[in-house]
């Protein structure tokens, strides 16, 4: 049931397999559990040094050890549902490591090691599916262009990413269906404004570590209210006057951290009905995996 029902729980079926294995070994003592979640965490931690310092970003090491110790990432960590989150991000940087060390020396080896840590990745959890859209956006920054080769070398992860994101929407209709009381119903523009206020909400969190809380207040997105509008014409903006300045070292860096940063967040932004919006539009344990492009130096 864990590999072909959409009905019994999220389809996170390798995350769940570990679950299966965890529960065999040790039961419900809870104790391991969090050890496992962790022990995933400080291994991620490892790998975004290693990945910061292999794209030669300045102050890796305080970044990694910034985005290790950061309260948004406690959720994620303390929670033992959370092992989603923390064994796809392990995935999802092992697979970006071997990416970048396949372009530097190509072989069909490293090619298969990847294409199966990114699969192990978005079976664990499926918001990874971005990694296709954070390998272009690396080779944008490193080179200014794309070519075909890498079009037909993401492909598989394109396709694969497809896949998991429509198996995701189904499963959440499937659950947002079941509950009566629940009203997702946002039209266009409200998701647009959604997105704008959540982006500002999550990059202030990072910044700014006051009244974290499991549960932040559910928002009202009115579209009369001009205020309502600040943050998405806000991010345009930003967006736009670093493109403008692309030809500039430093807006190219800003491009990829914003980028990163907004990929990562997309399937959470409000694009995409989730079931967990019935209660609030945001949590920290949503941008696990985005913190790491705001919090290098």
């Amino acid at each position: 049931m864990i590999w072909s029902s959409l009905t019994t729980s999220r389809y996170y079926p390798l995350t769940l397999t570990t679950f299966w294995v965890e529960h065999r070994v040790w039961g419900m003592k809870p104790q391991p559990y969090h050890i496992v979640n962790i022990l995933l965490h400080a291994a991620n931690a490892a790998l975004v040094l290693w990945l910061l310092r292999r794209l030669q970003i300045p102050g890796a090491g305080l970044a990694a050890l910034l985005w290790a110790i950061h309260p948004v990432c406690v959720e994620s960590v303390a929670w033992i549902t959370e092992l989603k989150n923390v064994q796809s991000t392990l995935f999802f940087l092992l697979a970006l490591l071997v990416y970048l060390q396949f372009e530097k020396r190509p072989n069909s080896f490293r090619y298969a090691v990847m294409l199966l840590c990114a699969f192990a990745a978005m079976l664990s959890k499926s918001s990874t599916v971005i990694l296709p859209g954070v390998i272009l956006l690396i080779i944008w920054w490193q080179r200014g262009r794309w070519q075909r080769t890498d079009w037909w070398r993401v492909a598989p992860l394109l396709a694969g990413g497809l896949i998991m994101a429509g198996l995701t929407i189904v499963e959440q209709r499937y659950q947002i269906g079941r509950d009566s009381h629940h009203d997702a119903t946002l039209n266009l523009l409200q998701r647009f404004l959604l997105a704008g206020k959540a982006g500002w909400f999550y990059l202030g969190k990072l910044c700014w570590l006051a009244d974290l809380t499991f549960l932040y207040p559910h928002w009202e997105i009115n579209l009369g209210s001009f205020l309502n509008w600040l943050p998405i014409v806000g991010a345009m903006a930003v967006t736009i006057v670093l493109l403008c300045l692309r030809r500039h070292a430093w807006s190219r860096a800003s491009l990829l951290g914003l980028g990163y940063f907004a990929l990562a967040l997309l399937p959470v932004l409000g694009f995409f009905d989730l079931f967990f919006f019935r209660y609030s539009y945001v949590a920290d344990h949503f941008q696990y995996l985005a913190a790491i492009a705001r919090l290098r130096s």
